[in-house]
């Protein structure tokens, strides 16, 4: 299974701040939860206003692994350091 977060910035914020979060609490989930198989975080190289500005990928063993994904600290805590930053988000 793989779960999709499409992103969109606030003007002016700074992609590096949004990063520094990612790799504060994404990069440390892989080895927290066994059914996380891979995350990763793609910045949109095509700058339009109707575009996201980013999307993080997490490739998920299965369906029961999403509730686990949602649920962790870690996802929460990149909610809570980036929610000022998000002007809308997109999840498939």
């Amino acid at each position: 299974m793989i779960h999709y977060v499409l992103f969109k910035f606030k003007p002016g914020i700074s992609m590096d701040k949004v990063l520094r979060c990612y790799n504060d609490t994404y990069l440390k989930m892989k080895t927290q939860l066994s059914e996380v198989e891979n995350i990763s975080f793609r910045e949109n190289c095509v700058s339009r206003d109707c575009n996201m500005d980013a999307m993080i990928t997490i490739k998920l063993r299965s369906k029961r692994g999403l509730s686990d994904y949602l649920n962790h600290p870690l996802h929460l805590q990149f909610i809570a350091d980036t929610d000022y930053y998000i002007l809308n988000r997109v999840s498939f």
